[in-house]
């Protein structure tokens, strides 16, 4: 399932890129050490929306935040107003014109939206106001909470916690730069966005169980087949993969190289279908010439 909002649902969602490690044996984490000649940088691949059962994190995850100079994240989501966000999503993500929902999207994907309400108990005209892409990330949250996971207990607000009281918090993103990549889509790659949700939706519990799973035994190529390989098999989504995932990897990949050229310690936190794949940033860093390990 692709998740990539961390304010409103998760996913993003969302690990080691392949070919950077040759195997993967236990024990290994979604975690990843990056050095150069002067600075460090952890790693972390986060599940945004977690469960209970996902803690306490191995000592390697949690000693290496104790010794770094300050956490960074996608989004400092403790530092964002609840009624500013209400307000910006429904001005980005809701529409001003008369118009609906289904006015918008192809009729199959209404008629699926509905059958997924439904499933919900909810009325599909709940979605009648939003545009694709936020019915998109509705619908993940929705089914994310019906399995029971929060996001009080994803990763990144676990560290964002940690640390409010005790680190510097630095951000890779802002609010209005997540938002602004929804709001830019062409119609056609929101309807994509939503129909490959709600197909993903139907995987459910397995799914889910799946990339618990794999993110316990920091399995990259599972994690990236589980996160990003909707994209590798649908063509038609190639260019929403490169807006979403590939191009802004690209931007916090330049931005962690910054970090690298201090002499301080940097936590890392990122979904954890960043750090994934050809395109992810781990691959990245290493091509670059770092030297990345995974923890």
């Amino acid at each position: 399932m692709n998740t990539y909002f961390l304010p409103l649902c998760l996913l993003l969602a969302s690990l080691l890129a392949r070919g950077v490690v040759a195997e993967e044996t236990s024990p290994r984490h979604t975690f990843w050490k990056v050095s150069s000649q002067v600075g460090t940088v952890y790693l972390l691949g986060s599940i945004h929306f977690g469960r209970a059962d996902m803690y306490p994190l191995p000592t390697v995850i949690s000693s290496a935040f104790e010794e770094s100079d300050a956490l960074v994240v996608e989004v400092n989501i403790l530092d964002v107003d609840p009624i500013q966000l209400a307000q910006t999503v429904s001005r980005s993500g809701m529409y001003s014109d008369g118009s609906t929902l289904k006015d918008h999207v192809q009729p199959s994907t209404w008629q699926a939206l509905s059958e997924v309400a439904n499933r919900y108990g909810v009325p599909p005209e709940i979605f009648q106001p939003q545009k694709p892409w936020l019915a998109a990330l509705t619908v993940t949250t929705l089914e994310l909470t019906r399995l029971g996971y929060s996001e009080e207990l994803g990763i990144d607000r676990h560290f964002l916690m940690q640390a409010s009281t005790r680190k510097p918090i630095l951000q890779l993103e802002s609010l209005e730069q997540q938002l602004a990549l929804f709001e830019n889509l062409s119609e056609e790659d929101q309807d994509r966005m939503l129909q490959q949700t709600l197909r993903d939706i139907t995987e459910g519990d397995e799914y889910f169980e799946n990339m618990i799973d794999a993110w316990r035994q920091g399995s990259a190529s599972r994690i990236d087949d589980l996160l990003n390989g909707s994209f590798d098999s649908t063509p038609e989504l190639e260019h929403l993969y490169e807006l979403l995932i590939t191009d802004r990897n690209i931007d916090m990949t330049a931005k962690i190289e910054n970090l690298l050229k201090g002499q301080k310690t940097y936590f890392v936190v990122l979904g954890a279908g960043h750090m994934v794949g050809d395109q992810g940033v781990v691959n990245f860093l290493s091509r670059r010439g770092y030297e990345v390990t995974q923890l």
